[in-house]
């Protein structure tokens, strides 16, 4: 599969856009194996019962951080929850996650995602824009992928620009518990050293997996 498209930090143009089943073949390839191809982190025990495996590697000259974790709850918690109306469910349940507008990406398969952070403290507000798209490859194995790159936009003034690449891979397991994957390369812009942001990455990527089970657990059991 030869492209020239990659998973990076520079802000993609609509035009540079790969279709999704091959934007998925590149990024099933990068995820496929955490424990084999990528350096094992720390271990995270984030609540009773959740546990975040957290990774580490080099891939087009940056620094990237994954995290695994599997759990024993409904399918259709992720389908519904990641997977479908990704964005707006977001801003449910990341704190820091105040807002986004839509740009039209047309018949590319993708969509435009400008969304804004609150930081709070004396950090300035943030704002990242990104192509995204989430799909379920096929319809009859329980797997999907939400991904996004970064996208040329002009921001909006007096917010920092933050620029990420991430890949998320949710699939069932033959024992029906749901593995949960998410990988990423960032920069939140502004004055915080790129490295002082790695350190603290591992982390923070890790406790969107208690804020999801949670808010997810209200959600769907209030609406059964």
């Amino acid at each position: 599969m030869a492209t020239d498209f990659v998973y990076d930090l520079n802000a993609k143009p609509l035009s540079s856009l790969v279709p999704p089943s091959t934007a998925i073949s590149l990024a099933r390839s990068l995820v496929a194996d955490l424990d084999g191809t990528w350096t094992k982190c720390k271990l995270h025990q984030k609540a009773p019962g959740i546990a975040v495996q957290t990774y580490s590697r080099k891939l087009y000259g940056e620094k990237w951080f994954a995290r695994k974790s599997v759990h024993d709850v409904p399918w259709e918690w992720f389908m519904s929850g990641i997977c479908e109306d990704h964005t707006k469910n977001e801003v449910e349940y990341i704190h820091e996650f105040q807002s986004y507008e839509e740009i039209d990406g047309g018949e590319s398969g993708w969509t435009g995602i400008v969304s804004h952070y609150k930081m709070g403290g004396l950090l300035s507000d943030r704002e990242t824009p990104v192509w995204l798209f989430s799909q379920q490859p096929d319809l009859n194995v329980r797997e999907f992928f939400v991904i996004s790159t970064p996208a040329e936009y002009e921001c909006t003034p007096g917010r920092v620009r933050a620029l990420f690449s991430a890949i998320e891979h949710v699939q069932e397991l033959p024992d029906g518990k749901i593995q949960w994957v998410m990988a990423l390369v960032s920069d939140g812009g502004g004055l915080i050293p790129k490295w002082v942001q790695d350190i603290a990455l591992p982390k923070i990527i890790t406790n969107d997996v208690p804020s999801f089970l949670s808010w997810a657990k209200n959600k769907y059991a209030a609406e059964s």
